[in-house]
């Protein structure tokens, strides 16, 4: 499953950088980043070929990340178009999330969400214990770094997340203004294969049928008036459908 993490800057011209790694099966057909969604013309992402939905989406100042969550399927609503949602007519995050608590429920798989914008950092989840949600749980982040994956943030429990917290938490912040994302990419370098989902620990993946495709970054300047900065590195291209 796909993983993503936030790490509060320490450069005074930004607020947080994040990264999501994309985990994807290879036969898989999608789109690259676009304004793929006419009623929602905010909105910049991947477009699911399938769904017609994208497991990131972001305008000029609001960023959601989706992560599938662990749990029951067996629903008809895709968790694709709630990035969309979140981000297609929403200015900031607190907005975003007004949007989604009026237009999300029960019906969606189970999801994991980071809603950011340079004042604050939610994490949203539609699942608890071993259970749909009526009401989305949502969560303000305040922690220096956040990772998530297919269970709460932070779960110590995931090798993925244990694995990597150290050297994630050490990393010097990207030189965002010269498009230097070298200290980041340095996480990636290594890939591991994988036979195993309970072997997991690299943020770089590969297997038979799936692997860490690529790896989008962004950073959140403080200055009101700058836009958002989106990067994306393709990790592995594997046999995946880029329509």
């Amino acid at each position: 499953m796909c993983i993503a993490f936030v790490k509060k800057s320490t450069n005074s011209n930004y607020s947080w950088y994040a990264a999501i790694v994309r985990d994807e099966n290879y036969e898989k057909s999608w789109a690259p980043i676009g304004k793929h969604w006419p009623d929602y013309p905010l909105a910049n992402g991947y477009l699911d070929s399938k769904s017609g939905g994208s497991w990131l989406a972001y305008n000029d100042t609001v960023v959601a990340l989706l992560l599938n969550r662990e749990g029951s399927t067996n629903l008809l609503n895709s968790r694709g178009e709630i990035t969309i949602k979140a981000v297609g007519n929403s200015t900031n995050a607190k907005m975003s999330l007004k949007t989604l608590q009026s237009n999300i429920s029960s019906a969606y798989r189970p999801f994991n969400l980071l809603l950011m914008d340079k004042d604050d950092i939610f994490y949203l989840t539609n699942y608890g214990t071993d259970c749909l949600l009526k009401e989305l749980f949502i969560q303000k982040i305040t922690d220096e770094l956040i990772m998530v994956n297919r269970s709460f943030p932070n779960d110590w429990s995931e090798p993925r997340i244990r694995f990597n917290f150290d050297s994630i938490s050490k990393i010097a912040d990207p030189e965002v203004d010269t498009h230097d994302w070298e200290s980041w990419l340095s996480l990636f370098e290594e890939y591991q294969e994988v036979f195993d989902i309970k072997e997991e620990k690299r943020l770089n993946l590969r297997s038979k049928e799936w692997g860490s495709l690529n790896v989008d970054f962004f950073a959140c300047p403080l200055d009101s008036q700058l836009s958002i900065v989106h990067h994306s590195i393709q990790l592995y291209d594997g046999l995946a459908k880029n329509s």
